[in-house]
């Protein structure tokens, strides 16, 4: 083999690239009088066993998941607004998915912790979770459809480990 075609070989196998995933699509959260964008957000995921979950015809790459919804957090419940997806080219929605009953659903299925931001993004977190992170955030406890938590966050753009900060000048990235 060429000398050049195994340096060639080792610089795109043995060298780290940076990469980048396409950023998602975030539902709206109506959350005490304002529309928020979580992330990450509620999902439908867990409302069904895992071998009989929908598959939604995946349309844009900004939206894997195939489908939008809206939540709303009113009194301690998480709840399914409205959801639109297509499956198999046909559009769906709550009543398709959930034998018929109506909106708004209570979210019983759903336990996590969803994170309103609510300052400037810093970058990809590098600890724990692969997530962004804000100077400010809200974090929502929810456990099965109920808010048992909410904190406020705060993070110091100079102590976050971060991948790719942003330079709030330029909008470059600084690493």
């Amino acid at each position: 083999m060429n000398v050049n075609w195994v340096i060639a070989i080792v610089l795109l196998v043995g060298v780290p690239w940076p990469v980048h995933a396409t950023r998602q699509l975030r539902d709206p959260l109506l959350w005490k009088g304002e529309t928020v964008y979580p992330e990450p957000g509620p999902t439908i995921r867990d409302a069904f066993p895992k071998n009989g979950r929908p598959r939604f015809d995946a349309q844009i790459s900004i939206n894997q998941k195939g489908y939008r919804a809206t939540w709303e957090i009113k009194g301690d419940t998480l709840w399914l607004i409205s959801l639109e997806g297509k499956m198999e080219g046909k559009k769906v929605g709550i009543r398709e998915l959930f034998d018929g009953r109506s909106a708004p659903l209570a979210a019983t299925w759903f336990s996590g912790t969803v994170i309103v931001p609510r300052g400037e993004e810093i970058g990809l977190m590098k600890k724990g979770e692969l997530r962004y992170v804000w100077t400010k955030e809200t974090h929502i406890t929810v456990e099965k459809g109920k808010v048992t938590k909410v904190e406020e966050m705060v993070f110091d753009p100079d102590k976050t480990p971060v991948w790719g900060r942003r330079n709030r000048l330029t909008n470059r990235s600084t690493e």
